[in-house]
């Protein structure tokens, strides 16, 4: 009956979660949403795989989320509404972080044996800021926490034939949304095999991994054929951004401010636990088992980023999210078992810890993590490409700021400033020169721009000297609201560069 209760409340929880997330970041929608359209977009209209049409670059990290696109610009295409594939990424997004915020509520009551820290721990899961932010993105972070909770629920099966599905689950799925849950495929292989060593010997059980491994082999061979290669170029693009040590400093500031107090109250319920005298043991099965691999992929993750250099951004860290507060979980279940607190102590704490919680992750939400409005920033993209759809040469190249939104809507050639998209050539002068460097190389015909309201050209354009010429000839108005300070007016500029 009290597991009932609680799964109600778990529920009620879950909706509340995405019902504050779609109010929060209504008009929020990152541009990788659109870079991912975007390639669906040439795909389905010119049967090219590319950003720019004929350049097969491969900046698709998440090739689960990349055939979703797919098929959601073959039915915009049909429907003649093109806004049909943001909104259905949005959707998806939505309906996979819900899928993985009720998977964990049921994986904290399988391993907890109270159903208070269970119900403890899965409220902090759903009023983590970051779940929040990303909720309605349109990206694959529901899908990647959804693979985590998943597969550390099936690991926390009974049955040995259950536990191997978990492996199955992330080769299947976890590979084709982000590669790096290639670690959380390890440990969790670890995990089956020293629990049942004979397991992943069984000749049915090869058949169902290499069922699995059907979709990444198909993706890999479809890559290859379509793009320069299986591996994505973001990969390189994006590696030694940032020295080891800070993106470690980094990885820890996500962390604190998602799961931060989370992670402190666990702690402290493991180290009553500990302390008390209980006959109660502080792990009992399949406990050891789950919260071993909860450990290492929680720990895994950022020491993945920083030992390549890549910047841990949230959308990253989240698939981390549920292995963190499964540990709390435990945490608080051992600390009940052990010193067996009064009933109404127990849930006035952790009643306690919940609502410290929350207004934690509003004041953070409001003051560190929710961004300004974007719909206004896309609108003036959307504007810029009518106009260079209408004016520029069909051969014109415009050097932007941005790919996703302005590959969307812009017909012409792009040249990425942040070198997703760059060609091998390209993105050396952009490593060697700057935007500067990278401008001088390609020479383009227009730039966009995003400058401060009545601010002066930016100095990437100034630094050519005598090179080139440039006018401004499209200025829309525009918003940027750094965390914490109020909104600013912007101007997403146009400017046309004459070379000499």
């Amino acid at each position: 009956m009290a597991d009932r209760r609680v799964s109600r409340w778990l529920l009620a929880g879950i909706a509340a979660a995405l019902v504050a997330a779609s109010a929060l970041y209504a008009d929020f929608v990152t541009d990788d949403a659109y870079i991912v359209a975007s390639f669906a977009r040439h795909y389905v209209g010119a049967g090219q795989l590319a950003f720019n049409l004929g350049e097969p670059i491969n900046a698709i990290s998440s090739p689960a989320w990349e055939v979703l696109a797919i098929a959601l610009q073959a039915l915009a295409s049909a429907l003649h509404w093109p806004d049909a594939v943001i909104l259905g990424l949005r959707a998806a997004s939505t309906l996979c972080m819900a899928a993985g915020l009720l998977v964990f509520c049921k994986l904290a009551l399988r391993v907890c044996r109270s159903s208070l820290a269970a119900g403890a721990a899965s409220g902090l899961l759903l009023i983590d800021p970051w779940v929040w932010r990303w909720t309605t993105s349109g990206m694959e972070a529901g899908l990647a926490l959804l693979c985590t909770s998943a597969s550390l629920y099936l690991l926390a099966a009974p049955e040995p034939r259950k536990r191997a599905r978990a492996l199955a689950l992330l080769l299947a799925v976890g590979l084709v949304t982000r590669p790096e849950l290639a670690l959380l495929l390890g440990l969790t292989a670890l995990a089956v095999w020293a629990a049942e060593p004979r397991l992943p010997l069984e000749p049915r059980r090869w058949a169902l991994f290499a069922a699995a491994l059907v979709p990444l082999l198909a993706w890999a061979v479809f890559a290859s054929h379509e793009l320069e290669s299986a591996w994505p170029h973001t990969a390189a693009a994006k590696r030694g951004q940032l020295g080891h040590f800070a993106v470690l400093v980094w990885a820890g500031q996500v962390i604190a401010v998602g799961e931060g107090l989370g992670l402190a109250a666990g702690a402290l319920a493991w180290l009553a636990a500990v302390r008390a005298r209980g006959a109660a043991p502080l792990l009992v099965p399949p406990q050891g088992r789950v919260a071993a691999v909860a450990a290492s992929w929680a720990v895994g993750l950022p020491l993945f980023y920083a030992v390549l250099g890549y910047v841990p951004i949230s959308r990253y860290l989240v698939a981390a999210a549920p292995a963190w507060l499964l540990l709390a979980a435990l945490g608080f279940d051992a600390w009940l078992a052990r010193a067996q607190p009064a009933p109404g102590l127990a849930r006035r704490a952790l009643a306690g810890v919940l609502a410290v919680a929350l207004v934690a992750s509003l004041a953070a939400t409001f003051l560190r993590v929710r961004p300004g409005s974007t719909d206004r920033t896309v609108r003036a993209y959307r504007a810029i490409c009518t106009w260079l759809n209408a004016n520029a040469a069909p051969d014109a190249r415009v050097a932007v700021p941005e790919i996703g939104a302005l590959g969307y809507h812009c017909d012409r050639y792009l040249i990425d400033l942040g070198g997703l998209v760059l060609p091998p050539r390209d993105f050396a002068a952009l490593r060697a020169g700057g935007f500067t460097g990278l401008l001088d190389a390609t020479r383009p015909e227009y730039l966009i721009s995003l400058d401060p309201a009545d601010g002066p050209p930016p100095a990437m354009l100034t630094n050519l000297g005598e090179r080139a010429s440039f006018e401004r000839v499209v200025s829309e108005s525009s918003q940027l609201q750094t965390a914490g300070k109020q909104s600013s007016e912007i101007r997403v500029a146009l400017y046309k560069l004459s070379w000499r």
